[in-house]
């Protein structure tokens, strides 16, 4: 019994999810026997579905009917369409096949793509959030950390407060975050010590300025007696202030000062300048003008002529046209202690040459021009040492450990280090850079070079073996030759002959594909510089007495400066190579003497504890204390703080 009524009363079939009912039928017409094994077999399910079709039988008396009535399907109205007919020699399988089934499966498996979709877009978006969260969150404690180690690397470069009964000066600055703070210092000293001491106060901001009323900067070259008496104002700046007035950009002075300064004393045509220039008619013209430079300009070596700073000059408009016409900057971070191994790996992308660099140290705040030359003069201290010989200069030597792809990069190294700095390995030996540039060097140039790689004592020994005067040093110079295969005993006549031929060898034959190598990589900057011009690099800017000292510029203010700038030169005089490297290395980062580049010294008051020279490598500048007591004391202590680089800060 069913909700709808007896079953008696019902018509039953087999059917479809289509409500279609199933006759079997064999290729003659006649029905067959249904069974489930037929019905799988036919349809090809793993699990056919039949469903039960009933309808409600008409009351009729069975008279009423025919034989054909029996013939005629009882659900003609459910069955739209002829029903379906299966055959066992049927070869698609499928019950039931329509458009709609069709269409509605195609519609569903649209929307399940279109949903997976929008799922991964959702999750995509969720990863790259969390993503940019991490870096921003990185980068922010990044920027945290810079900002401690720069305030306490202020922090140690503030001067000592006055003790006893010193001469001092309370400074007051309002203070960004603190409000009005004040300290003491000596009067003697210099606005950067206020700087200091103002940046180590707290982490921000990052960079400021210190002004007076109304609106007056104060630079770090500024003596500190000038603020007596006065509230300091402290400014927000978003770059470092220049260390003087001189680090500005230029301006013509119109009788107001530097804050006031415009162009309008330019003038403007012909007729004005030539009204400028002295004449007889108008002797008085000259003097309305001053001059921008009340020196001439100062050569760079004693006895240079004006031929010689030409040619440094030309190179030196050569290598700011080709900077001029890189691309953008790459920003790379090194290893100090593995710089070689990082750089090598750096240059050996050949596109480099095309690029400006930013470069800075691991774990290092330090920025700039300083820091470049730095890098590169740190890549050479250790190439140098590991991987090639010599002592005053370095030839290149076959190593195992290198590749021809290390010696290419060698090559791009020293070209970028050229272009971005003005700097060029002048620790190299000159007639190897002369061979791999120009294919030839001369046997003067051969043998300079291969008198450099020696020790100071048997480069002296052979030098004076040559000279022929006095007994010929057979002994000591079959020892310094048996290191390079000479089994020949050499004699006074011989020597200087043996002497090239060594120096042939070990300086062009030996090295002699590294050097294609390394001229390859160089690239094609130096194809307009001459032997003259590289002859002229090795010969000004190698630090010796002669150029050291041409290259200071002191500023001297009393009688005591002008004594500690005394002790200075006849220090550096007396220095051998060394030591003359590591205080040009000291100054400028670099070691050798910058030609476009002058030291700046100035001198100030330190406590006895504290004295020590400080530097800013950027700009060149070297600091000196006031307070030595005798040359002795001067020497010692240069010597110490020289010697020992790990006391060396980039941020001095």
């Amino acid at each position: 019994m069913s909700p709808v009524g007896p079953v008696d009363e019902m018509n039953i079939a087999m059917g479809n999810f289509s409500g279609e009912f199933l006759i079997f039928m064999q290729d003659g017409g006649k029905p067959l026997q249904f069974t489930a094994e037929k019905y799988k077999q036919i349809t090809g399910f793993a699990v056919p579905r039949i469903y039960l079709l009933t309808r409600k039988q008409d009351h009729e008396s069975e008279e009423d009917h025919s034989e054909d009535d029996f013939l005629t399907p009882t659900f003609e109205k459910k069955a739209a369409s002829p029903p379906t007919t299966l055959s066992l020699d049927e070869s698609d399988g499928l019950i039931g096949t329509s458009k709609e089934r069709q269409e509605y499966f195609e519609d569903l498996e649209k929307a399940v793509k279109a949903s997976l979709e929008a799922d991964k877009e959702k999750e995509k978006v969720k990863e790259e959030r969390r993503a940019n969260l991490d870096v921003e969150v990185r980068m922010a404690k990044e920027q945290a950390e810079r900002l401690e180690r720069l305030r306490q690397s202020r922090e140690l470069r503030c001067p000592l407060e006055p003790s006893g009964n010193d001469p001092r000066v309370i400074v007051c600055v309002r203070h960004n975050i603190l409000g009005v703070v004040s300290r003491p210092f000596d009067p003697n000293g210099t606005i950067s010590g206020i700087y200091d001491w103002v940046g180590s106060l707290s982490p921000t901001p990052e960079h400021f300025r210190l002004t007076t009323f109304p609106c007056s900067t104060l630079y770090p070259e500024d003596r500190i007696v000038t603020v007596k008496n006065t509230i300091i104002n402290m400014t927000a700046a978003e770059e470092p202030i220049p260390l003087s007035r001189d680090d500005n950009d230029v301006h013509f002075l119109d009788g107001r000062g530097f804050e006031g300064a415009r162009d309008d004393t330019l003038p403007d045509d012909e007729a004005d300048i030539f009204q400028l220039s002295p004449s007889p008619d108008n002797p008085q013209s000259s003097s309305e003008v001053e001059p921008v430079y009340n020196n001439p300009p100062v050569q760079l070596l004693q006895g240079e002529s004006n031929s010689d700073s030409g040619i440094i000059q030309s190179l030196e408009d050569k290598r700011m046209k080709h900077l001029y016409g890189l691309l953008p900057g790459r920003i790379v971070l090194l290893d100090r202690h593995d710089v070689v191994k990082e750089l090598l790996a750096l240059y050996k992308d050949d596109g480099i040459l095309c690029t400006k660099l930013s470069v800075s140290f691991l774990d290092e705040t330090a920025l700039g021009d300083g820091v470049l030359r730095e890098v590169f003069s740190t890549f050479w201290d250790t190439f140098l040492a590991r991987f090639c010989e010599g002592n005053k200069q370095f030839a290149f030597t076959p190593r195992p450990s290198l590749t021809d792809e290390d010696y290419v990069a060698v090559g791009r190294i020293i070209t970028h280090q050229f272009v971005l700095t003005g700097t060029f390995p002048v620790q190299v030996a000159e007639a190897q850079i002369i061979q791999a540039m120009f294919g030839q060097v001369s046997e003067d140039c051969l043998v300079s070079s291969f008198l450099q790689l020696l020790p100071e004592r048997e480069r002296q020994i052979l030098c004076k073996a040559q000279e022929k005067d006095g007994p010929f040093p057979t002994d000591a110079t079959v020892d310094i030759l048996s290191e390079y295969n000479v089994t020949s005993i050499p004699t006074a006549n011989s020597l200087p002959e043996i002497i090239k031929q060594v120096s042939r060898s070990e300086m062009i034959h030996k090295p002699f594909f590294l050097l294609e190598k390394i001229r390859q990589g160089m690239g094609n900057f130096w194809i307009d510089i001459t032997k003259r011009e590289m002859e002229e690099i090795y010969r000004q800017t190698t630090p010796n007495p002669a150029n050291v000292t041409e290259s200071l510029d002191c500023v001297i203010s009393d009688k005591k400066e002008e004594q500690v700038a005394s002790w200075l030169v006849r220090y550096l005089k007396a220095a051998d190579s060394k030591m003359l490297c590591r205080f040009v290395r000291f100054c400028t980062a670099s070691d050798m003497v910058l030609p476009n580049k002058r030291i700046a010294v100035r001198f100030e008051n330190m406590s006895e504890a504290a004295m020590r020279p400080k530097a800013m490598t950027c700009f060149c500048s070297l600091v000196l204390p006031k307070g030595y007591n005798s040359f002795a004391h001067f020497s010692a202590n240069l010597d110490f703080y020289l010697t020992n680089t790990t006391f060396w800060d980039l941020m001095d």
